[in-house]
Parts: C-alpha cells; structure tokens; sequence
C-alpha cells in the first residue's frame, strides 16, 4: 500500500502502525530470553510432530474424550506475537489432553520414529 501512495505522491512519509511497531518490540524483548525461546521452539516441535495426519488423529479422539470442542495446534509464527499467544494458549487449554496424546503415541504399536519423538516431547 505504501508503494502505490508513493508513487502518486512522492512526498509522503509513511508511518507505520503503532500495533505493528509494538509487535516488534514484543518480538524482539523475546528473542533477548534463553528460556522464551526455548519454550517457543518446543512448542514449534510439538506442532510439526502433531501435523502427521495419524498423530493429530489421536490427539483429535483424546479431546473427544473430554467432550470439549476439538482445537487443533498452532504454529509458533517468528513476525507475530500473537500468533505465538495463540499456540501458548493452545497447548495450555489442553495440556492434559496433549500429555495423554503423546503417552499414547509413545507406546510399542507406533513406529520407532513416533515413539522416540513423543518420548521426547512428553
């Protein structure tokens, strides 16, 4: 949008958001802590072992265990804080259900693989 303004009006200034200026800030204050983005890649691993369609199939029969609606995972976005918000959120609300998904996944009937990663990740 600011490439077209400019080419009518080659004075213009433009001015970013204030909302965008404080999810940089946000995203960079977090950077700075060892721990934020250790929990952050965690979470980032968590979703891409949960994105196998077999995987998410368990954790999706686990929460319909529970009677509550089904979330899937997020994926922990690096531009924007609310993206990682949601993810944290995610995986909070279910917490329980997730821990329950892996001990499952971690039993002999799975692949070496599987079993190993959700070892890990539990």
């Amino acid at each position: 949008m600011a490439t077209q303004i400019l080419k009518r009006c080659n004075k213009a200034v433009y001015i970013w958001c204030h909302a965008h200026r404080l999810n940089l800030v946000v995203n960079a204050v977090s950077g700075c802590s060892k721990d934020i983005k250790n929990a952050l890649g965690l979470l980032e691993e968590l979703y891409i072992f949960m994105s196998g369609h077999k995987r998410n199939d368990v954790f999706c029969k686990e929460q319909g265990h529970t009677g509550e609606r089904t979330l899937q995972l997020k994926r922990v976005s690096t531009t924007r804080w609310n993206s990682s918000q949601a993810a944290v959120d995610t995986v909070l609300a279910r917490y329980g259900t997730l821990l329950q998904t892996l001990s499952t996944l971690s039993e002999s009937k799975y692949d070496s693989e599987t079993i190993t990663q959700a070892t890990g990740l539990k």
